[in-house]
């Protein structure tokens, strides 16, 4: 039999030539032949390289079957079983949340659904980073704090960053403050230096405060004003 569904009929006569011809659910059985096992699984929210800044990650993915109207799955992480008994509907998108908290650190993930029949399919496995650390502000080298500039002079925008928790730091962004807020896009000499210059012309005379924010591609960012982030200059 080719794979699909089926439905038995039973007959009887007697020696008399009597015989039941009635179709009814009291003569029949219905049955599936199902030697396919399911389709590849889609891997969805955590692609490749994906970087999260939550400890409790969710998983979604897919399962398609020709047969099974529901599927089995199973959630591993790192090769080791987090989930089992996770009920997915054919050709329906499950969200699962990771059974226990993930500390920071480099994973990969990979899920595996049986059909009724015990048929099974494991996905591609895919790796991601768990980063909740935000990235720190080490130090503002310029400008000095009350540093003063006069006409004609380029005020250099320079702050040490650094991100020890496995993530690259992706944006850094000085806000300048004297009553409205202005923000310059730093651009990196290296990893952890980052500059931007405003001309002494673009700003009016007075006290600035500059305020540095710097984010982490797992979407870290450091929100806090403190020494570290701020330094008054003079124009």
């Amino acid at each position: 039999l080719n794979d699909g569904n089926y439905t038995l009929y039973i007959f009887t006569n007697d020696t008399a030539g009597n015989i039941n011809r009635t179709f009814n659910t009291a003569h029949s059985v219905t049955f599936v032949v199902d030697t396919t096992a399911p389709a590849s699984m889609q891997l969805y929210n955590l692609t490749e390289r994906v970087n999260l800044s939550k400890n409790v990650p969710t998983f979604s993915f897919q399962g398609n079957d020709s047969w099974s109207s529901g599927l089995n799955c199973e959630l591993s992480i790192n090769s080791i079983m987090n989930t089992t008994g996770i009920s997915a509907g054919n050709g329906t998108t499950v969200n699962q949340v990771a059974a226990r908290s993930l500390p920071d650190g480099n994973y990969n993930w990979s899920v595996r659904c049986n059909d009724s029949v015990r048929l099974g399919t494991t996905s591609v496995v895919r790796n991601f980073t768990v980063d909740t650390v935000v990235p720190a502000v080490i130090s503002f080298d310029a400008p000095n704090s009350r540093q003063n500039f006069t006409t004609g002079e380029t005020i250099v925008f320079n702050s040490s960053i650094s991100n020890v928790s496995g993530t690259a730091t992706e944006v850094v962004i000085f806000e300048l403050s004297n009553g409205t807020l202005r923000n310059f896009t730093a651009s990196g000499t290296n990893e952890t230096s980052f500059n931007a210059s405003l001309a002494v012309s673009g700003i009016q005379d007075g006290n600035h405060t500059l305020y540095v924010y710097a984010r982490d591609t797992a979407g870290n960012i450091n929100r806090t004003f403190g020494s570290a982030q701020s330094v008054i200059f003079v124009v």
